[in-house]
């Protein structure tokens, strides 16, 4: 019998949903069936369908952002369905894909696999830096169609031959960047990163905003208003025609700055001894 996979993905530039897109490729090219939904559109309940359950994200902050988490968290009545886990990254996924792995475990899911993607980085403070541009390319995607094939080969050794030995491990990894995922707790991002604001002279309530909102935290009274659920994302503020929406970069880019120096602080000696050793 064919294995029936599905692929939910978050994606907003676009560089999620083409790694999914070549993902699902490469399971289908083992003439097995794979569906892609996004986040926003799953039905909970049509996941008991599938026998192979993968889940895409974009890293925020160096981790997850928390409409990914806050779905994995309700997950528990898939209890020993078998997974694997995918994301995007301009730079730096830190311990992304062993949260996300972390969390389907906690919940009784297998784990098959992991796959990290670069993806060009338009977080607004990054932009100007250009991190991975023109990514994924196509030796990207040809990666992910390959992981896809390896999730199939996965899945019957560990279902059909139990092979359970054969499930990574995801370990924590430790540098300055993958503390600041541990400290970056949703109401920290959510204290520390600027304000969204509305330039009501020049907002036009057409309900853009709203309507590209991932976690549909944005509602029109009658201007735009963001209410708790907010993931930080600021997709708004990108794609707002008017340019209404207003955010102030300064002090995030200087904390951003901060991690950045620290972190390279931090490796350099090890770095060093690394080449004496050689």
């Amino acid at each position: 019998m064919a294995l029936k996979s599905v692929i939910v993905y978050f994606s907003q530039t676009g560089n999620t949903e083409k790694v999914a897109r070549a993902i699902a490729t490469g399971i289908k090219s083992t003439n097995n069936s794979c569906t892609l939904t996004t986040l926003k559109e799953v039905i909970l309940k049509k996941l008991r369908d599938y026998d192979l359950i993968g889940i895409g994200t974009p890293v925020f902050y160096f981790q997850e952002p928390c409409n990914v988490r806050n779905f994995i968290a309700r997950l528990s009545f898939l209890k020993d369905k078998l997974s694997f886990v995918f994301c995007t990254h301009g730079g730096q996924d830190a311990n992304t894909l062993a949260r996300m792995a972390k969390g389907l475990k906690e919940r009784g899911l297998l784990v098959l696999g992991g796959l990290s993607t670069r993806g060009y980085d338009s977080f607004q403070p990054y932009v100007e830096f250009d991190y991975s541009k023109g990514h994924p390319d196509e030796k990207d995607l040809k990666e992910a169609e390959e992981f896809g094939q390896k999730m199939v080969k996965n899945y019957g050794l560990v279902k059909e031959k139990n092979q359970l030995d054969i499930l990574p491990e995801f370990k924590f990894r430790f540098s300055l960047l993958h503390l600041a995922s541990l400290w970056l707790t949703e109401k920290r991002v959510n204290r520390h990163l600027p304000k969204i604001e509305v330039d009501r002279e020049n907002c036009t309530k057409c309900g853009k905003c709203a309507e590209i909102c991932p976690s549909e935290a944005i509602e029109l009274n009658p201007y735009p208003v963001r209410k708790g659920d907010c993931i930080r994302c600021y997709y708004c503020e990108k794609v707002c025609p008017q340019g209404a929406i207003v955010v102030n970069w300064g002090p995030t880019k200087r904390l951003l700055g901060y991690f950045r120096i620290c972190d390279r602080a931090i490796k350099a000696p090890f770095k060093i001894f690394r080449a004496k050793g050689d």
